[in-house]
C-alpha cells in the first residue's frame, strides 16, 4: 500500500483529530498534522504537511510525499522510508494516582481499541505513548 493516497490521508487526518479526544492526550504526532516548513521568495510557510479542509488532489499528495520522505523528523517515525506504513502517536499525561486512581485504567479502555497496539510507558513521568 501506500499511504500517500487522498483516501489514506483523510483516514489519518481522521485518526489524528480522534485521538485529540482520548482522555488526558496532550500530544497527537501525525503525518498529516506534521509542521511543515517552506520557502516561498522572502516568506517562510509553516502549516500542516496536509492541511486540514484542504482537497488533497495530485498535487497536495506528491508534495506531501516529498516532503515527508525527505524529512528526517518525520521518516521512521510517522513514516516508514518508501511510504508504505503511517502511524499515529498519541501521547498521553497522566494525573497523579493520588489524584485519580482510575486514570490509567480509564486510557487504557478508552484509548486502545486494538489489542495490538504498542504501549511506551514512563512511569517517572505518568507518560504513555502509543506508537
Amino acid at each position: 500500500g501506500d499511504v500517500f493516497d487522498s483516501d489514506v490521508l483523510a483516514a489519518i487526518q481522521d485518526i489524528e483529530e480522534r485521538a485529540w479526544l482520548l482522555p488526558f492526550a496532550t500530544r497527537v504526532d501525525a503525518l498529516t498534522n506534521f509542521q511543515n516548513t517552506r520557502a516561498e521568495q522572502d516568506d517562510l510557510i509553516v502549516q500542516d504537511l496536509v492541511p486540514a479542509g484542504q482537497e488533497t488532489d495530485a498535487a497536495v499528495v506528491a508534495r506531501a510525499r516529498a516532503d515527508a520522505l525527505a524529512e528526517p523528523l518525520i521518516v521512521h517515525r510517522l513514516v516508514n522510508e518508501d511510504g508504505s506504513a503511517a502511524g499515529v502517536n498519541v501521547t498521553v499525561y497522566m494525573p497523579d494516582d493520588s489524584e485519580d486512581p482510575s486514570a490509567r485504567a480509564l486510557v487504557l479502555r478508552s484509548s486502545k481499541p486494538h489489542a495490538n497496539w504498542p504501549l511506551r510507558s514512563s512511569p517517572s513521568t505518568r507518560r504513555f505513548e502509543y506508537i
